[in-house]
């Protein structure tokens, strides 16, 4: 008869490291992803300040301030040898450099939220299964240190909890990035961001129904179908800013086998003016070539900018990489001076 108590022994002591390390590398994981969540709350709380930067008493100071500087630049390139000053700025040069430098602002908010979004998504840990409900995680470290009795023991009991625990994040997050370059008229950046949960949808956008305008959404999700899958979510939203009102709206998804239509929809109610309602919409299908290329066509009603079209209509092509993609969408071309809008979008 052989006496294996010190040879349980070694083993438990063995596991017990082997789970403490583990846990502590889970925690330092979880903190770190937690550290990036918080930067990107940040950045997108003060992108919303500035898109939100309506308030008669801040925007009067920024563009004062914004005026002193560009009037104080001019004064310092005066060659004090013609005798005379430079004629101060007019309002309107002032008023457009201070919402140039407001678009610099949010254009570098979101594209910093962008890369510590991607960063935070590239350094998630993989958390082992049970880590955090404290259960038994079974380790087979018997390739590295041969087998042993408790440990067969322990990693038989242990794998049935571990494996039902796993639990996955019940949220989705999408972050949208677009650049409208519009030909004979103002480019402008619509970020689009929205979480989902089951069946609730939240979203919020700026510059999407109008230029230095923001709408926050409500909706709720739901599918049906196999073969040919319809997914729905019809929403209510508010408008705020240059326009204002209430808006329901839709968004719709019907797939078949690799073929996708998309439709998003609003019909915006204007509270100042109701000669203003208009209904806004996108709409696409699309087939993916391979399985990091897709290609398409795009068709959409808007009123943040105008060109001789009602419908404009065009062509798209997307590349996804993991979880970002990049889309090109070229309307009018062949009708009239084509319109180009370039989509970034991160999912995490």
């Amino acid at each position: 008869m052989f006496d294996n108590t010190a040879d349980e022994g070694f083993w438990s002591t063995k596991q017990r490291r082997a789970r403490k390390a583990a846990k502590e590398s889970a925690l330092v994981g979880a903190s770190k992803s937690s550290s990036e969540l918080r930067r990107i709350l940040l950045l997108l709380l003060l992108f919303t300040a500035f898109s939100c930067l309506r308030f008669k008493i801040v925007k009067w100071a920024f563009l004062s301030l914004v005026g002193s500087m560009t009037t104080i630049g001019v004064l310092q390139q005066h060659d004090g040898s013609s005798g005379s000053l430079p004629e101060v700025l007019p309002p309107s040069t002032i008023r457009q450099t201070s919402r140039r430098a407001i678009r610099r602002v949010q254009f570098w908010l979101l594209i910093g939220a962008l890369m510590i979004a991607t960063r935070a998504n590239a350094q998630r840990p993989e958390v082992l299964p049970g880590c955090e409900s404290g259960n038994a995680i079974p380790f087979h470290v018997e390739s590295q240190w041969g087998s042993g009795p408790a440990l067969e023991q322990e990693t038989t009991a242990g794998a049935s909890p571990a494996s039902s625990n796993a639990t996955p994040n019940p949220w989705a997050f999408f972050l949208t990035t677009s650049g409208y370059i519009v030909p004979d008229g103002q480019s402008y950046v619509s970020p689009d961001f929205s979480a989902d949960r089951g069946w609730i949808h939240l979203e919020a956008r700026y510059n999407d129904e109008a230029l230095e305008t923001g709408s926050l959404w409500a909706g709720y999700n739901f599918s049906a179908g196999k073969k040919l899958v319809l997914d729905a979510t019809p929403m209510l939203g508010g408008v705020f800013g240059n326009l204002n009102g209430v808006a329901p709206g839709y968004l719709v998804t019907l797939t078949y086998k690799r073929v996708q239509l998309y439709s998003q929809g609003e019909y915006v109610f204007d509270t100042r003016n109701r000669g203003s309602n208009f209904f806004y919409s996108w709409n696409q299908i699309t087939y993916p070539l391979l399985n990091w290329l897709e290609v398409g066509l795009v068709a959409q009603r808007t009123r943040v900018y105008h060109t001789s079209l009602n419908v404009q209509r065009g062509v798209l092509v997307g590349f996804t990489y993991k979880k970002v993609n990049l889309r090109l969408n070229v309307f009018n071309f062949g009708w009239t001076t084509p319109t180009e809008v370039l989509s970034l979008g991160l999912n995490f």
